[in-house]
């Protein structure tokens, strides 16, 4: 809830909410007097919202205002007269009529009016036995379109406190006064309002005078002549170094002695966009600026015109995921992507010189193994033991998430082997004596991939068979004597086997 007085105010007031909500009399401001009782204003949302106080709707008190006028035909002839001379606010009059809903007859629905309750206000005066009148009443509504955005225009509907003797002209100002020492927006301080404002509406005898103006900022100033003071403002969201990606909603708390009626939010000196209602908050899409620091502030105004610019809060917009390259092991023609035992698996990842690499997650098989943090380095690397697990093929992946959440997943295939292959030598036979051309013959295989068998003679790497049948022509010539033959059994991921052992004599 929010009440505000001002001494020496006598036609004019102001609101926070869609906009600057203003409501003058005809003729000249009259000259302040020590004796005028304070201006009311009350604004809180829990007050004004409340859907059980229908008789404060705009259909319920424009039906009373209309008398024997079909209350449709009274709003669609009255707006626009109300609205005057002034072009601009014509056009948002006739604005408001084009997106009324309205009834199956073609009358507008009062129930569904597009205007916002912003204000009840009390409005004293001294009072004046000519006119019978200790003040008035009023009721300030703000236009909105069909998507609910305020229209820049305010209804403001005003009724004279009527009023005999100076004694009841007090009483009316003392009732209203007397709302300050209730709980604001409790039960019992909404039970007094309602009964002040029944009292308003329907007491015998009371003019009512209706009035519509736009939202003008200048216009409001030119009738606060005494708000000097400028609201308060600061950005509360996001906190200063914040990372930023995506569509971010920025908050701003504001405040001010009479009302804010908008803040601004500034990406440097490029808008962003505007909020007319508490709390003040817009939505940013980053994806729209460039990358790297920016610099925001929020300007508040109040209704007279006076603002403040808050401190600024610096941030760093990051839109862009890291990027991660593969690391060990690499592929060569050799080995390719078969390995075995405790193996280190490495990626390259970097941010950009953005928010920089917050995590990066080591998967296996879409479960993380193990994490590491980010650092100033580039190289991250992790221990990964085959030798748990089943020979087969595995998927593995770096999952790189950066300070701003923008995450990156690079993954890969590696093929684990950790099984010996099979080698036997099958030729010559063992004991034989040999000459000549000697064809040496052996059997091998692995479960994953064979690389190769190399015929050892003596302890020599003599012979190199890279593909089934393993054979090799061996030429005897000049090698009398005693030989050992082996055959050794090779696969892509560096398991080697040696066959039996073969002693042959060449004589």
């Amino acid at each position: 809830m929010s009440m505000v007085s001002r001494r020496f105010r006598r036609l004019a007031f102001a609101l926070v909410g869609a906009g600057a909500w203003v409501s003058a009399g005809c003729g000249e401001l009259p000259t302040p007097q020590e004796n005028t009782p304070s201006q009311v204003v009350i604004q809180d949302a829990a007050v004004l919202n409340d859907s059980t106080r229908t008789e404060w709707s705009f259909g319920q008190l424009v039906t009373a205002m209309s008398g024997p006028v079909a209350p449709s035909d009274f709003v669609r002839d009255n707006l626009p007269r109300w609205a005057g001379q002034d072009a601009t606010t014509r056009t948002l009059v006739a604005r408001l009529l084009e997106t009324w809903p309205t009834l199956a007859d073609g009358s507008l629905d009062l129930a569904k009016a597009p205007l916002r309750l912003e204000a009840i206000v009390h409005h004293p005066e001294a009072f004046e036995a000519s006119r019978g009148s200790a003040g008035e009443g009023r009721f300030v509504f703000g236009g909105v379109d069909a998507s609910g955005n305020p229209l820049g225009l305010t209804v403001t509907l005003s009724y004279v406190l009527a009023a005999r003797t100076p004694a009841e002209a007090r009483d009316w100002t003392q009732r209203w006064q007397d709302l300050a020492s209730r709980a604001p927006g409790s039960e019992a301080y909404k039970t007094a309002l309602q009964a002040l404002t029944d009292r308003v509406t329907t007491s015998p005898g009371q003019g009512r005078v209706a009035a519509a103006s736009a939202n003008s900022r200048q216009q409001v100033g030119a009738l606060l002549l005494d708000d000097t003071t400028p609201p308060s403002v600061d950005i509360s969201s996001p906190a200063p170094a914040s990372f930023l990606r995506g569509t971010f909603v920025i908050t701003a708390n504001a405040s001010d002695d009479v009302g804010v009626t908008q803040v601004d939010f500034y990406d440097g000196a490029t808008l962003i966009d505007s909020s007319t209602a508490a709390p003040f908050s817009v939505n940013w899409n980053t994806t729209g600026a460039t990358s790297g620091n920016h610099s925001l502030t929020a300007q508040a105004f109040d209704a007279a015109g006076n603002s403040t610019t808050s401190s600024a809060v610096t941030v760093m917009v990051d839109n862009f995921a890291p990027v991660v390259n593969l690391g060990v092991p690499q592929y060569n023609p050799t080995s390719q992507y078969y390995v075995r035992g405790i193996v280190t698996v490495g990626w390259s990842v970097t941010d950009q010189s953005l928010s920089g690499v917050a995590q990066t997650e080591f998967i296996q098989e879409g479960i993380v193994k193990a994490t590491a943090p980010g650092y100033s380095g580039y190289t991250y690397d992790f221990t990964w033991d085959t030798r748990v697990l089943g020979n087969r093929s595995y998927s593995l992946a770096l999952r790189a998430t950066d300070n701003a959440g923008n995450v990156q997943t690079s993954t890969r295939n590696l093929i684990v082997d950790n099984q010996l292959p099979t080698s036997i030598l099958t030729s010559p036979a063992n004991g034989a004596v040999v000459s000549g051309n000697v064809t040496l013959t052996a059997n091998a295989s692995d479960s994953q991939a064979m690389l190769q068998v190399i015929f050892e003679i003596d302890g020599v790497a003599t012979y190199f068979v890279g593909a089934s049948p393993y054979t090799r022509t061996w030429n005897t010539a000049g090698l009398s004597g005693t030989h050992t033959i082996v055959a050794i059994a090779s696969d892509r991921a560096g398991n080697s086997r040696r066959s039996n052992a073969v002693t042959v004599t060449v004589p």
